[in-house]
């Protein structure tokens, strides 16, 4: 519990309107590098939008040394690095959150992004995803070496009802709200003074 989002993102709970939603706004955040895995979030949801003749997007904030090649596949919508606020506010147009690390320790940005009220599909091998993504709860959970798991994992979530959404979205913001500074304090605490 000592790696939790900061405040902010509690304060901020969005309430995402699912209705008639024609394109859904999959949004990843953290370095563009071979460990976080993009390129095969981007190769996914294009096959998914060649798929099933939709044109959903790949909401893209961070930088690094994938940039140019993540830019190359037409889902990806590109912000650049931004700053807390700004991150806040483009996650206020997004649907849901993605993180397909095929290694990530913890992964605070997955605690953020829940405790904002997104919904989560991540990888199986982030350590964030066994307390904060429940499968059918909250979100999915995908082998990020597979390209056709993450594919599977994005129609899932596509064919979900607006009222499933909704609700996988309240469910994110639950789970986060059980991670946070003051059990972390408390949890210290009865360390510290333990006689």
């Amino acid at each position: 519990g000592f790696y939790v989002a900061d405040k902010i993102f509690f304060k901020n709970n969005i309430e995402i309107n699912y209705n008639n939603i024609k394109q859904i706004n999959f949004l990843f955040i953290g370095r563009l590098v071979k460990e976080k895995n993009i390129i095969k979030l981007a190769k996914a949801l294009d096959i998914v939008n060649s798929q099933i003749k939709t044109a959903h997007k790949l909401i893209i904030i961070g930088a690094g040394e994938y940039l140019s090649k993540v830019s190359a596949f037409k889902c990806v919508d590109y912000k650049g690095f931004k700053s807390q606020n700004e991150i806040i506010n483009i996650a206020k147009k997004c649907h849901v959150f993605c993180l397909p690390s095929t290694y990530e320790p913890w992964g605070v940005v997955t605690h953020e992004m829940a405790a904002l009220g997104l919904p989560v599909l991540s990888s199986n091998k982030c350590g964030s995803s066994h307390d904060l993504v429940i499968d059918g709860f909250n979100g999915f959970k995908f082998n990020p070496l597979e390209v056709n798991s993450i594919v599977m994992c994005l129609k899932k979530f596509i064919l979900l009802s607006a009222e499933e959404k909704r609700k996988f979205s309240q469910n994110s913001f639950r789970i986060a709200s059980k991670i946070n500074h003051e059990n972390w304090n408390n949890t210290l605490n009865s360390i510290i003074l333990k006689p």
